[in-house]
């Protein structure tokens, strides 16, 4: 009030008797809280509405001027100049007069009040007394203190989630894990812990404590004295219950009690009690059931205790580390997988080199360079196609995209360009890599020198193609004398037989019969010599027509009968009366003379059974005889020309019947097996189709 006012006041005041009695009775009556203190700072009177607000008055001996609750809430030196003669207004605070240290008051209220301090003055100018008026805010401070509880989880949830979002992205892209794990403790301390410890087993390492870190620089140095002294184990009590448990633990109030039934000795429980523990999560940091670390996560006394939503974030934290310290581990692994690969392939005798996944080639071994005279600069720059035979890219490209794309091995006969600038023959192989769960990593190739097998190969082509040459002019050479010799040998029989008076007609007759079977031996050479020419030249035409199959296979195998008597052999044929059949009769007669023959040669006068039976569209032909068998290791090799499984000293024949039994079977469409047992005997097995 300015002087002004309050001369106006006090004139108005004079016209009203008795001014003091109105006053005194405004001043007990009054809604608003009133104290009135002497010079002294002891109180002189208070009203009805400050006994309300605070639930009583201040005794004698209390002083406002050593009020320690002002004190605490920092007006204490308003007050005081509203003593020294100056009118003050302080802010509101929370009192309670119960809370007064230097007397002790049993009754009182808790009140918020916001208040104005005027002093009165004599008529010297000193100040006599002091009023106060007291304003009630406890129901407005409530209020704003309930939105401010209403807003502090919610804060609280998104700094939660910001420091996880935070600790991810750290974690996602950690090429250095140990310094990494340092950093996210640091964001662990700013936002949502006091100090933290991560204590871990970095990939094959030992277990150890990684990180330290204090929000207060002061109380770092404790922190780092407490790295130097506790060593991590995980058999200490405060690491035991979640080490034998694997389950994390929350220490909501860590009182002195709980601090010395975790410490490990009274240096260890001074150093915790320095460091201000008051709250802790300690979470483990698991591979599956293995334990590899713990996370410990500590409060102290002056922030809010953890909870349920703190548990729960830091066991989200402790996942995300615990998987990173996977990934380190998987890396590690994947990188020594890789640094073995690439020893093995460094010492290969082939050129080799390894791709990752995309087919991209990342590593040649030395002798890849020594060939190509190349250097991993200009590989990177351009490719492996540039010591390739040029015409051959295309194909190479899309082999090789292709078994990317499928993760399949391919192999390539192919020509590189050596330092020399010629060109030599390399068998190529590239095979996929992959881990025990089948995950593809990469790939590895590798090219073998095969220059000089494949100039034999062309060389052994060649005369290949010449002795097939060979043979099919010798087989038409051979053939054009044995019909006009075989008429001769027929007119010489004739002859023998009209003179059969004669002496030497038996003698004749003999010797004919013996020249026949020979001549007819030779023929059968030598037409299995031109079918061999024409199978070899692709000059096999087929003429299928319709036709009765079972009484072709009886037809084909009765010419043996005279055969098989003279070896004292049975021959057991069993066919359908009829078997309508659409493909070529002279080939399926070919097929059968020469398993038959066959049997027979190699049957040791066992039985030789040849049976015909149908299957769904097709015929089955076997040819059984219990002679000496094939060895397994001969089984595959038996159908390819000049092949035998026993010597021809014992045996005689070209080789080729097998062959051609093949060949026409499945030029025929059809496809020929073989069982057999050594001492046992042998089935063949020719499927045909019927073609109807």
């Amino acid at each position: 009030m300015s002087d002004t006012e309050q001369a106006d006041l006090e004139r108005k005041l004079e016209d009203i008797p008795r001014p003091l009695r109105l006053l005194a009775r405004l001043f007990a009556n009054a809604p608003v809280g009133f104290q009135i203190y002497r010079a002294d700072g002891h109180c002189l009177l208070t009203n009805r509405a400050f006994r309300e607000l605070f639930g009583s008055e201040p005794p004698p001996e209390y002083s406002v001027l050593e009020d320690d609750v002002a004190a605490r809430s920092g007006v204490l030196g308003l007050i005081r100049r509203a003593f020294a003669g100056e009118a003050v207004s302080i802010p509101t605070i929370w009192y309670d007069p119960r809370e007064l240290e230097q007397l002790s008051i049993p009754v009182g209220r808790r009140v918020a009040v916001s208040a104005t301090f005027f002093p009165l003055f004599d008529s010297e100018g000193k100040v006599s007394h002091v009023g106060i008026a007291f304003r009630d805010e406890t129901r407005e401070r409530l209020l704003l203190e309930e939105a401010e509880a209403g807003r502090a989880p919610a804060e609280a949830a998104e700094r939660r989630a910001a420091f996880l979002a935070a600790a991810s992205t750290a974690l996602s892209d950690a090429r250095d894990l140990e310094r990494t794990l340092r950093d996210v403790a640091e964001l662990a301390s700013a936002s949502i812990a006091d100090w933290t410890v991560v204590t871990a087993r970095i990939g094959s390492g030992e277990l150890r404590r990684i990180a330290v870190v204090h929000r207060d620089p002061a109380k770092r140095a404790a922190a780092e004295e407490y790295l130097r002294s506790f060593p991590p184990h995980l058999h200490r009590p405060d690491l035991r219950e979640i080490s034998e448990g694997r389950r994390p633990v929350l220490f909501e109030r860590l009182d002195a009690k709980d601090l010395a039934r975790v410490s490990q000795d009274s240096r260890h429980l001074e150093v915790l009690e320095s460091l201000g523990v008051a709250s802790a999560i300690l979470v483990p940091l698991t591979r599956g059931a293995e334990l590899i670390g713990v996370l410990t996560l500590v409060r102290g006394a002056e922030a809010p205790p953890y909870g349920r939503d703190d548990f729960a974030c830091a066991q989200d934290f402790a996942a995300r580390l615990s998987l990173a310290l996977e990934n380190a581990r998987l890396f590690e692994a994947s990188r020594h997988a890789e640094e073995r690969l690439r020893a093995v392939v460094e010492n290969l005798p082939q050129l080799a080199w390894t791709a990752s996944t995309d087919g991209t080639i990342d590593f040649y071994n030395q002798r890849w360079f020594e060939y190509t005279g190349t250097t991993l600069g200009q590989m990177k720059r351009d490719g492996w196609q540039s010591v390739l035979d040029a015409e051959a890219v295309p194909g190479v490209a899309r082999t090789w995209a292709r078994a990317i794309d499928r993760g399949e091995p391919f192999e390539l006969e192919l020509r590189l360009r050596g330092a020399d600038g010629s060109y030599r023959w390399f068998l190529t192989r590239m095979r996929p890599l992959s881990d025990s769960a089948g995950r593809r990593l990469g790939w590895v190739g590798t090219h073998t020198d095969i220059d000089e097998q494949m100039r034999q190969t062309t060389e052994l082509r060649h005369a290949v193609d010449t002795r097939d040459t060979f043979l099919s002019v010798a087989s038409h050479e051979l053939r054009t004398p044995l019909t006009p010799l075989m008429l001769k040998l027929e007119a010489l029989e004739v002859e023998a037989a009209t003179h059969s008076d004669s002496p030497l007609a038996p003698l004749v007759l003999r010797h004919t019969e013996v020249m026949r079977r020979q001549l007819g031996r030779l023929t059968s050479l030598v037409n299995t010599l031109l079918d061999v020419s024409r199978i070899s030249s692709g000059r096999m035409v087929l003429e299928p027509a319709r036709f009765d199959l079972a009484a072709a296979v009886r037809e084909a195998a009765g010419r043996f009968e005279l055969q098989a008597g003279r070896q004292g052999t049975l021959l057991r044929v069993d066919t359908p009366d009829d078997l309508p059949a659409f493909t070529d009769r002279l080939r399926v007669e070919q097929i059968v003379t020469n398993l038959v023959d066959n049997a027979l040669k190699y049957g040791a006068g066992s039985p030789v059974e040849v049976k015909l039976r149908p299957e769904g569209d097709a015929a089955i032909l076997t040819v059984a005889d219990r002679g000496i068998g094939i060895a397994p290791e001969n089984l595959a090799r038996i159908f390819q020309r000049f092949e035998r499984a026993v010597s021809d000293r014992n045996y005689g024949g070209l080789g080729l019947g097998l062959y051609i039994v093949r060949t026409v079977a499945e030029a025929l469409g059809g496809a020929v097996s073989v069982q057999s047992t050594p001492g046992a005997g042998s089935t063949f097995t020719v499927r045909l189709p019927l073609g109807r």
